[in-house]
């Protein structure tokens, strides 16, 4: 079973491309004028596993990260459009970037999710200050989505995204309330 929810969080990116997609034409307009994507997107064969960042119209501030990116897709299991759009969503591909809340860098991680995540890792070198290391934030970031994933798994990918960037952003103690009362992310 493990390995089928891994399988649907390297395919998931296209998922969350057209959930998000509506959001984004006006985020990237705010962003610089960035074009929505022209064609519909064509779902993948869920065995296809994207590890390229490849969605033409997110901004050169989120595409110059690219390598970072795909690296921490292949680590993690986590598709690397589906991580490029979380990271333009959350900073807007700024590494210096600090939320009014305090989470920081390119994927908006909290510094005590930050800890949680060093400590679960086994990582003792651990520092917030780390965090805006484009490197170290989208590795962090990238296997915290992956553990949304696997923690809010549906069955349906559709579903399971929804689930998991709500827990990724909102934190998942709100998500696991907002299933359970309905009470509002």
């Amino acid at each position: 079973e493990r390995s089928t929810r891994h399988g649907c969080c390297v395919t998931l990116g296209m998922r969350l491309t057209n959930w998000l997609t509506a959001s984004l034409v006006a985020a990237a307009a705010y962003l610089g004028g960035c074009s929505p994507p022209q064609p519909a997107m064509q779902p993948r064969p869920a065995s296809v596993v994207e590890h390229r960042a490849t969605t033409p119209w997110l901004p050169a501030s989120v595409m110059r990260y690219a390598p970072i990116i795909e690296a921490a897709s292949l680590r993690h299991g986590v598709d690397a459009n589906l991580l490029a759009i979380v990271i333009l969503v959350e900073s807007g591909g700024d590494s210096d970037a600090v939320s009014p809340a305090g989470a920081i860098g390119l994927m908006q991680v909290m510094p005590a999710t930050g800890h949680d995540i060093a400590s679960r890792r086994g990582i003792a070198s651990h520092a917030d200050r780390k965090l805006f290391d484009p490197i170290y934030n989208i590795d962090f970031g990238a296997w915290y989505f992956a553990q949304q994933v696997s923690r809010f798994w549906t069955g349906e990918a559709s579903a399971t995204v929804d689930r998991a960037a709500g827990a990724y952003n909102g934190g998942p103690a709100r998500m696991k309330r907002h299933l359970t009362t309905g009470v509002r992310l």
